[in-house]
């Protein structure tokens, strides 16, 4: 491997690990939002546990129902992200260390063959 395929590889190996960090930043973002939506829809739940008996059959309640039906939807949708970019988080880390290591193997290459073009010549 020539020193401008090994510099190529170097940057993707930074390239990649940026993007790990944008992912794992993601990742604290989405948990974040889910802990929010899940404050929003137990105060939801709350208000209409709370609610006078006279209306708990009211309009009122049944949109304080369907608000908490879909604040529940919003959370499993953002749960299927989360899981989504952690497979993606753990195939970065994967092609991470494959590009690492074809890097450290071809640097380990190109060292033993200068090592031995040294002996030859001594």
């Amino acid at each position: 491997m020539n020193n401008a395929r090994r510099k190529e590889i170097n940057e993707l190996i930074q390239t990649i690990q940026g993007i790990v960090g944008n992912i794992e930043s993601l990742q604290g973002e989405i948990e974040s939002a889910k802990e929010e939506l899940e404050r929003l829809k137990d105060e939801e739940q709350e208000y209409i546990d709370n609610m006078p008996e006279n209306l708990q059959q009211s309009e009122k309640a049944d949109i304080a129902n369907e608000a908490v039906s879909n604040l529940e939807n919003a959370e499993g949708e953002l749960s299927e992200s989360e899981e989504a970019v952690s497979e993606a988080l753990s195939n970065l880390e994967d092609a991470l260390n494959a590009a690492t290591e074809a890097l450290d193997n071809a640097l380990g290459s190109a060292q033993n063959a200068e090592s031995s073009a040294e002996s030859a010549t001594e």
